[in-house]
């Protein structure tokens, strides 16, 4: 994808910027911190929580460190989106967009991200995750299945 046209994508960011806090601020209005709505029996809950650390909870070193290094890849992401050209590639690099403007809002605004998406069996959980958080994973993951068809395509340099 080519010139101009490639930007149109960044619709895609935005959608997921506003997708993200729109349900963020609803969890923040609607649930009390701490608070758990049953989506789905115990496979999926809603819970208002905050991290103050980087995705999922990983702690790097603190809400500071987190958004210096949010900011850092955000940077990155936005440098290979103006240099590539190869179409699946820019539409991971736009959900990754989206979701880093989505979590740098949060850090910006409440020095922490609102979660709360919870997914698990019993007492077997995965971390506390928001839209933005699937955005951004949805997009590496895109990025990856990219690279993969990339280095498989025949390329045009050779005969």
């Amino acid at each position: 994808m080519k010139g101009k046209k490639k930007y149109l994508l960044l619709f895609i960011s935005l959608f997921i910027i506003i997708l993200d806090q729109t349900t963020k601020h609803l969890v923040r209005m609607n649930i009390e911190y701490g608070g758990v709505v049953r989506v789905w029996g115990n496979f999926l809950r809603f819970i208002h929580r905050m991290n103050p650390n980087a995705v999922f909870g990983i702690n790097v070193g603190g809400p500071t460190v987190s958004l210096i290094l949010t900011l850092i890849a955000f940077v990155f992401v936005c440098y290979l989106f103006y240099k590539s050209h190869e179409t699946l590639f820019l539409v991971s690099l736009s959900l990754i967009i989206g979701g880093a403007v989505g979590n740098l809002i949060d850090r910006f605004i409440f020095h922490a991200v609102t979660d709360f998406i919870d997914v698990g069996l019993g007492g077997y959980r995965f971390a506390t995750f928001n839209v933005a958080d699937s955005s951004v994973t949805i997009g590496i993951i895109l990025s990856i299945i990219s690279f993969i068809l990339e280095s498989r395509a025949p390329s045009s340099d050779n005969p």
